[in-house]
């Protein structure tokens, strides 16, 4: 298909699909027009994608979908939009996450709320809510994002995409919004693994390794095993995929890494309260990310405390990695839940929380060890809902991840589009 054709087909999805799902916070319609009418070489010559409203795209404002931040056109590109552009990819707009990517719902937003396109009722999941959309109705194949806490991993699962987060500073964050820099990762979400795959290629600027695993481990003991019975399902079936091709699994207990999360938010809101704490008394900030500047900045103190811990982790993980090559685990602990929706049931006696963390509860560990993390979109629930399962690799070892990841490409493809609505 040719760039002109492409980029048409590209917005037409989204006329189809913006209305209901609220995928895109701006849409560069003439001006991608206009690109397609270039010639343009490159591994992505002519594919449209879609850019989170976390990085700078030359002439057009970067606010992270927060009214209080002044709409100012950037100058220039971000570093990886820059090289996407290169790669010959054409920039079809700029997709809706949650405000200032602080939080997992995707529902606050100055451009209002994100919805899940497999059932309008149901979360996208955040902070890069509108590319997940935007990846799982086929509007673009490609989409860049970020992941400071599982903002590319949560959506990926939730809308049945690909998602993943490289290793922490494998990637350039110049011209990226900041959350908290020590875990601030760029990331790709993709509609198929090979188009994650090339997209990796790009913005990576090297060829991929397609060695696979010997050995698989199970993240196992903790706060591993909570999670609704079909994810823990699905998680045995990745398991058994793996089992079936000659892979060796091994069962660890993670149960030393239950304070993760707790870590998590202490390297997290402080810096984000010291970079974000002048909208304090803004009237225009969403009510979630004023509590969480308020939050952040009486915890200042924990900080070092949670460095001190993270490098811990970090050990134990370097420790695990002597006896597997990547761990297996749930990317979330259930299915995207309806939008109105406090707390998931979990199918054993117990319920998880929506808005304080829940959707981030296997995801956040990858982010505090530094370490490159993959989503993949592996079935389908009993309510026709995308299930996905995570790998979690070694430092720098992306490659073993897409590897692995061919393991569980859903057999006979990958999984089905949602429907595209009716008028």
């Amino acid at each position: 298909m040719t760039g002109s054709r492409s980029v048409d087909a590209a917005l037409e999805g989204i006329d189809a699909w913006q209305e209901r799902t609220n995928a895109f916070a701006q849409v560069f319609a003439d001006e991608a027009r206009a690109d397609a009418e270039l010639d343009r070489e490159g591994p992505l010559a002519g594919v449209p994608i879609a850019v989170k409203d976390l990085f700078d795209v030359r002439g057009h404002p970067t606010t992270g979908c927060c009214a209080a931040i002044p709409p100012i056109p950037a100058e220039r590109d971000a570093t990886l939009v820059a090289r996407l552009r290169d790669a010959g990819a054409i920039v079809i707009g700029k997709t809706n996450q949650h405000e200032l990517a602080a939080g997992v719902t995707n529902l606050e937003s100055s451009c209002g709320p994100t919805r899940n396109p497999w059932d309008l009722q149901r979360i996208t999941g955040g902070s890069s809510g509108g590319s997940a959309v935007a990846v799982a109705t086929g509007i673009v194949p490609i989409s860049l994002v970020s992941d400071t806490g599982g903002s590319a991993r949560i959506p990926a699962a939730f809308c049945g995409t690909w998602g993943l987060k490289p290793t922490q500073g494998r990637l350039s964050t110049e011209g990226m919004m900041p959350l908290a820099p020590e875990m601030d990762c760029p990331g790709v979400l993709a509609g198929s693994l090979d188009d994650l795959r090339l997209a990796w290629e790009v913005v990576a600027d090297g060829p991929n390794d397609r060695t696979a695993p010997s050995v698989v481990g199970l993240l196992r003991g903790g706060r591993w095993e909570r999670c609704a019975l079909e994810i823990k399902a699905a998680v045995g079936q990745a398991a058994e995929r793996f089992r079936d091709t000659g892979v060796e699994l091994r069962d660890i207990d993670c149960s030393a890494l239950d304070d993760v999360h707790r870590v998590w938010n202490r390297l997290a809101w402080p810096p984000f309260a010291e970079r974000y704490g002048g909208l304090t008394g803004n009237p225009s900030l969403g009510a979630g990310a004023a509590s969480l500047i308020a939050w952040g900045s009486a915890h200042r103190e924990e900080l070092p405390g949670a460095r001190a811990r993270a490098e811990r982790i970090r050990g134990w993980f370097a420790d695990a990695f002597n006896r597997v090559d990547l761990f297996l685990a749930a990317t979330t602990p259930y299915v995207a839940p309806p939008i109105d929706a406090g707390e998931v049931d979990l199918g054993d006696g117990s319920t998880m929380d929506v808005h304080r963390g829940g959707p981030s509860w296997h995801t956040t560990a990858a982010n505090v060890a530094g370490l490159p993390a993959l989503s993949v979109p592996f079935s389908m629930s009993s309510a026709g809902l995308p299930i996905g399962v995570q790998l979690i690799g070694r430092a720098n070892a992306e490659d073993a991840l897409l590897a692995a990841a061919e393991t569980l490409v859903p057999r006979g493809g990958e999984l089905p589009r949602p429907a595209v609505p009716r008028r």
